[in-house]
């Protein structure tokens, strides 16, 4: 019941400020505008990394590296992150307190990050791994009778180089 009429009394208040004085509903509308781009823009970002990093996990596979490695890197750069955040950040010498401060916000709030944290996404990778192995099994395969057509050609190439020479061997006796 409070809850009703509290909502009803803040958009009342809400009503007559935006009315009264435009430009604070111009200036909140604009405020929120900001930040649901923000926030909005970087969501899709840290979506967008994840998905590269799916992709280049594929590739790898594709490639015939094995995606294992992918994991051991994150699992490497993880721990890299975990020591930067022990030590309190990075090389910060030559950055100014204001600056020191605002970093440390950006890193350390979710919503404002730019990039997924490492164990997100490795946990990502982990969970694409089974189709990466998949696919690089698929591309082991596939290169393994590319090499073979490769050397049946070759064994063909010399043994027909080497019945050309006898032939001209014989031919000249």
């Amino acid at each position: 019941m409070y809850s009703g009429v509290v909502f009803d009394v803040l958009r009342g208040f809400s009503w007559a400020v935006t009315i009264s004085f435009p430009i604070v509903g111009d200036f909140l509308s604009s405020g929120f505008t900001f930040l649901d781009r923000q926030l909005s823009q970087r969501a899709y970002s840290r979506k967008l990394e994840k998905e590269a990093d799916e992709l280049g996990m594929y590739l790898m596979a594709k490639a015939g590296y094995d995606p294992r490695a992918a994991i051991r890197l994150w699992e490497i750069l993880n721990e890299a992150e975990k020591d930067i955040d022990q030590k309190g950040s990075y090389d910060m010498s030559r950055v100014g307190e204001e600056e020191k401060k605002e970093r440390m916000i950006w890193d350390h709030v979710a919503l404002l990050r730019t990039h997924p944290t490492g164990e997100e996404r490795l946990e990502a990778l982990k969970k694409r791994l089974p189709k990466a192995m998949e696919i690089w099994r698929e591309a082991k395969k596939s290169r393994q009778v590319e090499e073979e057509v490769r050397i049946a050609k070759e064994v063909k190439a010399k043994r027909t180089e080497k019945s050309e020479k006898e032939v001209v061997v014989s031919a000249t006796a």
